[in-house]
Protein backbone atom coordinates (compact mmCIF):
# COMPACT_ATOMS: atom_id res chain seq x y z
CA UNK A 1 0.00 0.00 0.00
CA UNK A 2 2.72 2.27 0.78
CA UNK A 3 4.14 1.72 -2.75
CA UNK A 4 1.02 2.46 -4.19
CA UNK A 5 1.34 5.73 -2.38
CA UNK A 6 4.79 6.98 -3.07
CA UNK A 7 3.82 5.65 -6.87
CA UNK A 8 0.68 8.39 -6.51
CA UNK A 9 2.35 10.99 -5.24
CA UNK A 10 5.22 10.66 -8.06
CA UNK A 11 2.20 11.05 -10.67
CA UNK A 12 0.53 13.80 -9.75
CA UNK A 13 3.79 15.90 -9.11
CA UNK A 14 4.87 14.76 -13.03
CA UNK A 15 1.46 15.73 -14.21
CA UNK A 16 1.64 19.20 -11.70
CA UNK A 17 4.88 19.56 -13.24
CA UNK A 18 3.90 19.24 -16.99
CA UNK A 19 1.14 21.74 -16.55
CA UNK A 20 2.91 24.22 -14.70
CA UNK A 21 5.89 24.05 -17.83
CA UNK A 22 2.72 24.44 -20.42
CA UNK A 23 1.42 27.21 -18.25
CA UNK A 24 4.89 28.91 -17.94
CA UNK A 25 5.83 28.42 -21.63
CA UNK A 26 5.79 31.35 -24.70
CA UNK A 27 3.59 31.40 -27.54
CA UNK A 28 4.52 30.19 -30.55
CA UNK A 29 6.24 31.97 -33.27
CA UNK A 30 3.07 31.06 -35.29
CA UNK A 31 1.20 32.78 -33.05
CA UNK A 32 3.17 35.59 -32.16
CA UNK A 33 3.39 36.28 -36.07
CA UNK A 34 -0.20 36.21 -36.60
CA UNK A 35 -0.09 38.72 -33.72
CA UNK A 36 1.69 40.81 -35.84
CA UNK A 37 -0.33 40.55 -38.57
CA UNK A 38 -3.70 41.52 -36.87
CA UNK A 39 -2.30 44.54 -35.56
CA UNK A 40 -2.23 45.91 -38.81
CA UNK A 41 -5.41 44.77 -39.88
CA UNK A 42 -7.38 47.40 -42.56
CA UNK A 43 -11.14 46.13 -42.44
CA UNK A 44 -13.22 43.75 -40.21
CA UNK A 45 -14.62 40.64 -42.00
CA UNK A 46 -16.31 37.57 -40.42
CA UNK A 47 -17.20 34.72 -42.98
CA UNK A 48 -15.65 35.56 -46.07
CA UNK A 49 -15.43 38.60 -48.13
CA UNK A 50 -14.96 40.30 -51.64
CA UNK A 51 -16.19 38.36 -54.67
CA UNK A 52 -15.07 35.02 -54.15
CA UNK A 53 -16.01 35.04 -50.29
CA UNK A 54 -12.49 34.66 -49.83
CA UNK A 55 -10.97 34.86 -45.70
CA UNK A 56 -8.84 37.56 -45.28
CA UNK A 57 -5.53 37.10 -43.59
CA UNK A 58 -6.29 39.12 -40.57
CA UNK A 59 -9.27 36.73 -40.24
CA UNK A 60 -6.77 33.56 -40.47
CA UNK A 61 -4.98 35.32 -37.98
CA UNK A 62 -7.57 36.16 -35.60
CA UNK A 63 -8.41 32.23 -35.83
CA UNK A 64 -4.31 31.31 -35.39
CA UNK A 65 -4.80 33.00 -32.23
CA UNK A 66 -7.63 31.48 -30.84
CA UNK A 67 -6.53 28.04 -31.34
CA UNK A 68 -2.93 29.24 -29.66
CA UNK A 69 -1.39 28.43 -26.38
CA UNK A 70 -1.60 31.96 -24.81
CA UNK A 71 -3.90 33.20 -27.19
CA UNK A 72 -5.96 35.85 -25.08
CA UNK A 73 -2.83 37.30 -23.85
CA UNK A 74 -1.84 37.83 -27.33
CA UNK A 75 -5.44 39.29 -28.14
CA UNK A 76 -4.49 41.97 -25.56
CA UNK A 77 -1.80 42.43 -26.58
CA UNK A 78 -3.09 43.13 -30.49
CA UNK A 79 -5.72 45.09 -29.03
CA UNK A 80 -3.31 47.72 -27.19
CA UNK A 81 -1.47 48.14 -29.88
CA UNK A 82 -3.02 47.79 -33.03
CA UNK A 83 -5.40 49.47 -35.55
CA UNK A 84 -9.00 49.93 -34.49
CA UNK A 85 -9.49 47.17 -37.00
CA UNK A 86 -7.49 45.12 -35.30
CA UNK A 87 -8.90 46.15 -31.90
CA UNK A 88 -11.90 44.78 -33.22
CA UNK A 89 -10.36 41.84 -34.16
CA UNK A 90 -8.99 41.19 -30.56
CA UNK A 91 -12.52 42.05 -28.94
CA UNK A 92 -14.40 39.38 -31.15
CA UNK A 93 -11.77 37.10 -30.21
CA UNK A 94 -11.32 37.88 -26.57
CA UNK A 95 -15.59 37.82 -25.84
CA UNK A 96 -15.27 34.32 -27.29
CA UNK A 97 -12.09 32.99 -25.23
CA UNK A 98 -12.03 35.28 -22.23
CA UNK A 99 -15.00 37.43 -21.59
CA UNK A 100 -13.43 38.81 -18.62
CA UNK A 101 -10.52 40.29 -20.77
CA UNK A 102 -13.25 41.21 -23.11
CA UNK A 103 -15.02 43.15 -20.67
CA UNK A 104 -12.14 45.24 -19.32
CA UNK A 105 -11.81 46.69 -23.32
CA UNK A 106 -15.12 46.50 -24.45
CA UNK A 107 -16.03 50.22 -22.88
CA UNK A 108 -12.52 51.44 -23.62
CA UNK A 109 -13.00 50.64 -27.39
CA UNK A 110 -16.71 51.78 -26.70
CA UNK A 111 -16.15 54.85 -25.72
CA UNK A 112 -13.34 56.20 -28.04
CA UNK A 113 -15.57 56.61 -30.82
CA UNK A 114 -13.71 55.20 -33.46
CA UNK A 115 -14.47 54.70 -37.17
CA UNK A 116 -13.92 50.95 -38.21
CA UNK A 117 -13.90 49.78 -41.79
CA UNK A 118 -15.66 46.38 -42.16
CA UNK A 119 -16.65 44.21 -45.40
CA UNK A 120 -19.09 42.04 -45.46
CA UNK A 121 -19.03 40.25 -49.00
CA UNK A 122 -17.99 42.89 -51.58
CA UNK A 123 -19.63 45.68 -49.55
CA UNK A 124 -17.69 47.59 -47.52
CA UNK A 125 -18.92 49.94 -44.46
CA UNK A 126 -17.50 51.97 -41.60
CA UNK A 127 -19.11 51.61 -38.05
CA UNK A 128 -18.73 53.15 -35.26
CA UNK A 129 -16.42 51.44 -32.22
CA UNK A 130 -19.40 51.17 -29.90
CA UNK A 131 -21.73 49.44 -32.71
CA UNK A 132 -18.99 47.17 -33.00
CA UNK A 133 -19.01 46.20 -29.21
CA UNK A 134 -23.05 46.28 -29.38
CA UNK A 135 -22.70 43.55 -32.08
CA UNK A 136 -20.13 41.76 -30.16
CA UNK A 137 -22.33 41.64 -27.03
CA UNK A 138 -25.95 40.18 -28.88
CA UNK A 139 -23.34 37.43 -29.86
CA UNK A 140 -23.88 38.44 -33.35
CA UNK A 141 -20.05 36.21 -34.20
CA UNK A 142 -20.57 33.51 -31.70
CA UNK A 143 -22.29 30.99 -34.28
CA UNK A 144 -19.53 31.27 -36.65
CA UNK A 145 -16.78 31.25 -34.30
CA UNK A 146 -16.57 27.73 -33.04
CA UNK A 147 -17.19 26.45 -36.51
CA UNK A 148 -14.41 28.18 -37.37
CA UNK A 149 -11.99 27.63 -34.75
CA UNK A 150 -12.98 23.71 -35.31
CA UNK A 151 -11.42 23.90 -39.16
CA UNK A 152 -7.97 25.78 -37.84
CA UNK A 153 -7.77 23.06 -34.79
CA UNK A 154 -7.65 20.89 -37.24
CA UNK A 155 -5.59 22.38 -39.65
CA UNK A 156 -3.07 22.83 -37.01
CA UNK A 157 -3.32 19.29 -35.73
CA UNK A 158 -2.70 17.73 -39.84
CA UNK A 159 0.13 20.26 -39.98
CA UNK A 160 1.91 18.62 -36.66
CA UNK A 161 1.10 14.80 -38.11
CA UNK A 162 2.86 15.74 -41.27
CA UNK A 163 5.80 16.74 -38.87
CA UNK A 164 6.17 13.61 -37.42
Amino acid sequence: MRKRTQLFVVAVITVLGVVLAYESSPPSQTARAAAEQLKTARFVSLGGSGYAGGISGAEDSLFTLLSSHRGAELLCDVFERGTPEAKAYALCGLHYIAPQRFERYAGEFAAAKLKVQTVSGCIGGEHDSAEIVAALRTNAFEGYLPQRKEIEDNRRKHEREKKR
